[in-house]
């Protein structure tokens, strides 16, 4: 494995299942003068699903955060993260999280209604919100 996760190896491929992103926005990107880290982590996310480099696998993104900046974390998740990822809610019973059900069979309008019902969540979030987010690559 490597740091942070392990790491499935087929042929000179390698892919990811899971990628976890734990209270991640703030790392670095302190000040004015440092680089604001949601480019960065954003170019790592999309690395880690690409398709190509995965062998066809869907690889799912589990973003947890405590709203502490609405206005940075809303432009993250809707705007860069949405951008490039279909958004889910997981926790608490959501659609697509019962035992055994793969997300990858969800029909393109039942992944709409989740986007939107992840981003309608987002918005109405207030400070000290704890999120739990699932994220799939668009195709």
């Amino acid at each position: 494995g490597e740091r942070g996760g392990s790491v499935v190896h087929e042929g000179d491929s390698r892919h990811w299942d899971v990628v976890l992103g734990c209270e991640i926005l703030y790392w670095g990107g302190w000040s004015l003068f440092d680089e604001d880290t949601r480019g960065p982590l954003l170019a790592t996310l999309r690395a880690a699903c690409d398709s190509s480099s995965r062998g066809g696998s869907e690889t799912e993104v589990a973003l947890a955060f405590t709203v502490r900046d609405k206005g940075r974390e809303t432009r993250f998740v809707l705007d860069d993260i949405g951008g490039a990822f279909w958004l889910r809610l997981l926790g608490d019973g959501e659609k697509g999280e019962e035992e055994g059900e793969e997300e990858v069979d969800v029909e393109e309008g039942e992944r709409i209604q989740m986007d939107a019902a992840a981003r309608a969540v987002m918005v109405a979030a207030v400070e000290g919100d704890l999120l739990l987010l699932g994220a799939r690559l668009r195709t």
